[in-house]
């Protein structure tokens, strides 16, 4: 009887060793889990495409006043190229920001975020492969 006494503690001290991983990686998981709760409830993370504003263009330099004249092209299209307009008289007197809210900044309000890259193509108004380049000159007949 008392050779039996070895593999017996044996097995006492590796259940206990066992049972002790269990409850520490079971409270760890479970701080972990609160840690996660308190992370995702916290303030969503916003990965909407966001253009800028007309007064967070830099104009000290000429892309900037490039920029500048696009946004203002965008916003105001009648007074640049409507029937009285001071550069050509080529459109109706629509403005782009009619149809692309916020000159073309606003999140879901047809944007120009995504356009270049998802150019050219296929239109079915068009049945066939449309560059970026045609698919504003339809844009402006259409205006």
């Amino acid at each position: 009887m008392k050779a039996n006494w070895l593999p017996t503690l044996l097995f006492i001290i590796i259940a206990f060793v066992i049972a002790n991983e269990t409850i520490v990686s079971y409270q760890k998981r479970k701080e972990a889990d609160k840690a996660f709760a308190a992370y995702v409830a916290a303030e969503p993370v916003d990965t909407v495409w966001r253009g800028w504003n007309k007064y967070q263009i830099p104009t000290d330099s000429d892309s900037g006043k490039l920029i500048w004249y696009g946004h203002e092209l965008i916003a105001n299209t009648s007074y640049y190229l409507g029937p009285k307009g001071t550069v050509a008289h080529i459109s109706n007197g629509m403005n782009c920001q009619n149809c692309h809210l916020d000159g073309g900044t606003l999140p879901y309000g047809n944007n120009y975020g995504k356009v270049y890259s998802t150019y050219p193509q296929f239109r079915a108004r068009n049945n066939g492969m449309q560059s970026i380049y045609d698919r504003v000159k339809d844009g402006d007949e259409r205006r």
